[in-house]
């Protein structure tokens, strides 16, 4: 996802530099994005069925898919928020939208590097203690 917002950033910033986008960039950003939401769903389909409660599972599954597109929903007014403009005077607003959706953008992107170093720090943390149990056991 980080991948996508990082393409889509730089597409806006190519937008600011040279007056316009280039549409295969664009198109390559959306489809990165689209590419890593394949992955994410079956990961948390196979981790609601592991839990294995009789007769539970399509309601945990339920579950998952309301709160998860409720969250895509707000996320996704929060941006079109932040990069929405009321009133186009000149070029100058056409300036502060552009620079708008870079700033977003970035925000997302780092805020997504972040939460992929975090996950990168728990399963280190993880795999260590668990090789330090298993060499433990072994002695």
């Amino acid at each position: 996802m980080s991948a996508g917002f990082c393409i889509l950033t730089l597409s806006a910033r190519w937008s600011a530099a040279y007056g316009h986008s280039s549409m295969p960039l664009m198109v390559l950003g959306l489809a990165v994005m689209g590419f890593a939401e394949l992955f994410i769903d079956p990961v948390a389909m196979s981790q609601i069925t592991r839990i294995d409660i009789p007769g539970v599972t399509g309601v945990l599954t339920g579950i998952y898919m309301l709160l998860s597109g409720a969250i895509a929903n707000y996320l996704a007014g929060v941006i079109a928020d932040q990069t929405s403009q009321s009133a186009f005077d000149a070029s100058g607003a056409v300036n502060y939208a552009i620079n708008a959706y870079v700033d977003v953008f970035e925000q997302i992107t780092w805020g997504a590097l972040a939460c992929v170093g975090v996950v990168l720090l728990i399963w280190l943390y993880q795999s260590f203690k668990f090789k330090s149990r298993a060499l433990a056991v072994e002695s």
